[in-house]
């Protein structure tokens, strides 16, 4: 009886931390970037931040401060004829001047996006 309760509390207590590890946003290691963030504002209330690396070989988008989605992603560029396309495994960003678009891969949904403006 003791080896039976003892597995059900191990496996409880196993839900429960990959519960919570999956649940958890990782954080931003802190940025030595030369480019600032971008904030971005899309269809759908998604808003979040670009931040692109010195080389812009890849891209990281973050949620804002008081959101969770999109979690933290790392998107590598893609070559294309029209803009600029970062692609992962769960997201592509594609940039054509100012207005950008985050499409969902699972989903196939696709966000059109606009700078926030920046204070001044």
């Amino acid at each position: 009886m003791k080896t039976t309760q003892l597995a059900f509390i191990v496996a409880v207590l196993a839900v429960i931390i990959g519960a919570v590890w999956y649940t958890r946003t990782p954080e931003l290691a802190p940025s030595t970037n030369t480019f600032p963030a971008y904030a971005y504002t899309c269809t759908n209330d998604v808003n979040f931040v670009m931040y692109p690396s010195d080389d812009l070989s890849t891209i990281t988008i973050a949620p804002v401060s008081d959101s969770v989605y999109p979690p933290v992603s790392i998107l590598t560029d893609s070559p294309t004829d029209t803009g600029r396309r970062f692609r992962g495994e769960e997201f592509e960003f594609h940039g054509r001047g100012e207005s950008v678009s985050l499409f969902v891969v699972d989903t196939g949904t696709t966000y059109e996006c606009s700078p926030q403006p920046k204070p001044d």
